[in-house]
């Protein structure tokens, strides 16, 4: 392969943390990307001289900083005695040449207009006291950065500040400093991985504190460490819409019990170094019988593990978490329930249908077609669908989709009942077929359509017309 057809490798930047308390800053220019950096450097604590013929744009902005102005164009290598020079003039060869002149005297340097020129670049930065979370693009999108900086914000919310001040509190203790290291890692290890730093939004930084140290005390007067299992919904299908207790508890996760409704895309981001037990069911073939499941929890939990079992939806509806957690009751295993956004409701509204309208519906029913050893609804059931709540939402529905329409029809319900069935709610794939009870099934029966089905009954389908965009109606 010749010269010109070789491939150059492009290395990433090396995230890194440069302490600038009191180091001298050099910004030659005066417009507003340098104000920029000038706000950034002040932020650092660096000495910041500014050497420009004038300052534009805020003034004020500019008036609040203590900063260095020297009211003149650049005059040669001599001013780039610095630890860092940012060149950020509107000329592109003033700033090479900068540039250039800059790391003769030893200097870092940042070029404003050309990040492949710098030494250093800086990120969109997220602080919150002692924690620090930054994004960088390589100097590619700065706007990226910023905005998911900007989604951080929700994430990292102020109780992480008080949090890092507890845990400095902790370490500055002599007894934490006279414990071999192994031992301060550890403690440290399971206070991050607890969920003491979520529990700081509904309890006193002081009952933290408490808890924190209480580590402590377990170290110096060990018992047999107890096992807790989460019970955990992990909503429709939309990693998006795992709650921020749910993604918590996950991190902290030891062991993962997981459903296969349950998007993997959940694990990989908020469980990565968990073990991972699948338990679903795939194809109509269970992994494991509910009895199986229900005696390893409490296995697990037994010897001492952090298991969360992670369930689609919620675990509480059609999830069969109640089983589990009267399993894990009556073995005396500490379990907890984080609920889960149910596709009862997030299923039919991402596909633009409300479960209740004032005008369309004010009731709602919930109804599974498949029940204990795979049997459907009796027929007195499927008088009370066909006579109860103006809205009917049935799950695990989609193989049975004629026989149920047939039903509710047999039973009372006009045929003209609007209907539609939904598969993969809240998903990119997301595919809804809208009808009636007459026409639903047959509008669906020369189709093949993979994944989980939802299949909802009411006025209030037809609301979809409206409340859809039209590009991702049916």
């Amino acid at each position: 392969m010749g010269p010109e057809n070789s491939i150059q490798v492009v290395h990433p930047s090396l995230p890194v943390q440069i302490r600038l308390q009191d180091r001298l800053c050099v910004i030659l220019g005066g417009g507003r990307v340098a104000l920029r950096k000038a706000l950034k450097l002040k932020d650092a604590g660096a000495v910041v001289r500014v050497i420009a013929p004038s300052l534009e744009g805020d003034a004020a902005a500019w008036a609040s900083l203590e900063i260095e102005h020297e009211a003149r164009p650049y005059g040669g290598p001599a001013d780039l005695k610095a630890f860092l020079v940012v060149a950020a003039t509107n000329d592109a060869e003033a700033n090479a040449q900068i540039a250039r002149d800059a790391r003769l005297q030893g200097a870092m340097v940042l070029r404003a207009d050309a990040p492949g020129d710098s030494d250093i670049s800086f990120p969109s930065t997220l602080r919150r006291g002692a924690l620090s979370v930054s994004f960088a693009t390589d100097g590619r999108c700065p706007a990226l950065a910023a905005r998911l900086r900007r989604e951080a914000e929700v994430r990292y919310d102020a109780h992480y500040e008080v949090f890092l001040d507890l845990i400095a509190e902790l370490r500055a203790e002599p007894r934490f400093k006279a414990l071999p290291g192994r031992d301060r890692e550890r403690i440290l290890t399971e206070i991050a991985e607890s969920d003491l730093l979520a529990s700081l939004g509904w309890e006193q930084p002081e009952t933290v504190r408490a808890a924190i140290f209480h580590k402590l005390e377990e170290l110096e007067h060990p018992t047999p460490r107890k096992g807790s299992v989460t019970l955990i919904g992990a909503g429709p299908g939309d990693p998006g819409l795992l709650t921020l207790k749910a993604a918590e508890a996950l991190r902290g996760a030891e062991i993962v019990l997981h459903d296969a409704l349950a998007n993997p895309a959940l694990l990989d981001l908020h469980a990565p170094q968990a073990e991972r037990i699948d338990v679903g069911k795939h194809k109509g073939n269970a992994v494991m019988t509910q009895t199986q499941i229900n005696q390893l929890l409490v296995q697990l939990g037994r010897e001492g593990k952090r298991i969360v079992r992670l369930k689609g939806g919620d675990p509480y509806l059609f999830g069969r978490g109640g089983e589990e957690a009267r399993a894990l009751s009556e073995a005396g295993v500490g379990f907890q329930t984080v609920p889960g956004v149910s596709s009862l409701s997030a299923v039919p509204a991402a596909a633009g249908i409300p479960v209740t309208d004032r005008d369309f519906g004010n009731s709602v029913g919930a109804f599974s077609l498949h029940k204990h050893h795979g049997e459907g609804p009796c027929e007195d059931e499927w008088h009370r669908m066909a006579h109860g709540p103006e809205t009917l939402v049935l799950f695990m529905g989609k193989s049975m989709l004629q026989h149920a329409c047939d039903r509710l029809v047999a039973h009372g319900r006009p045929a003209t009942t609007p209907a539609a069935l939904i598969i993969n709610g809240t998903l990119r794939s997301q595919r809804v077929i809208q009808g009636t009870l007459e026409t639903l099934a047959g509008q669906v029966a020369n189709e093949k359509y993979s994944g989980p089905g939802l299949i909802v009954v009411g006025e209030v389908v037809g609301l979809r017309q409206i409340l859809t965009p039209s590009e991702v109606l049916a």
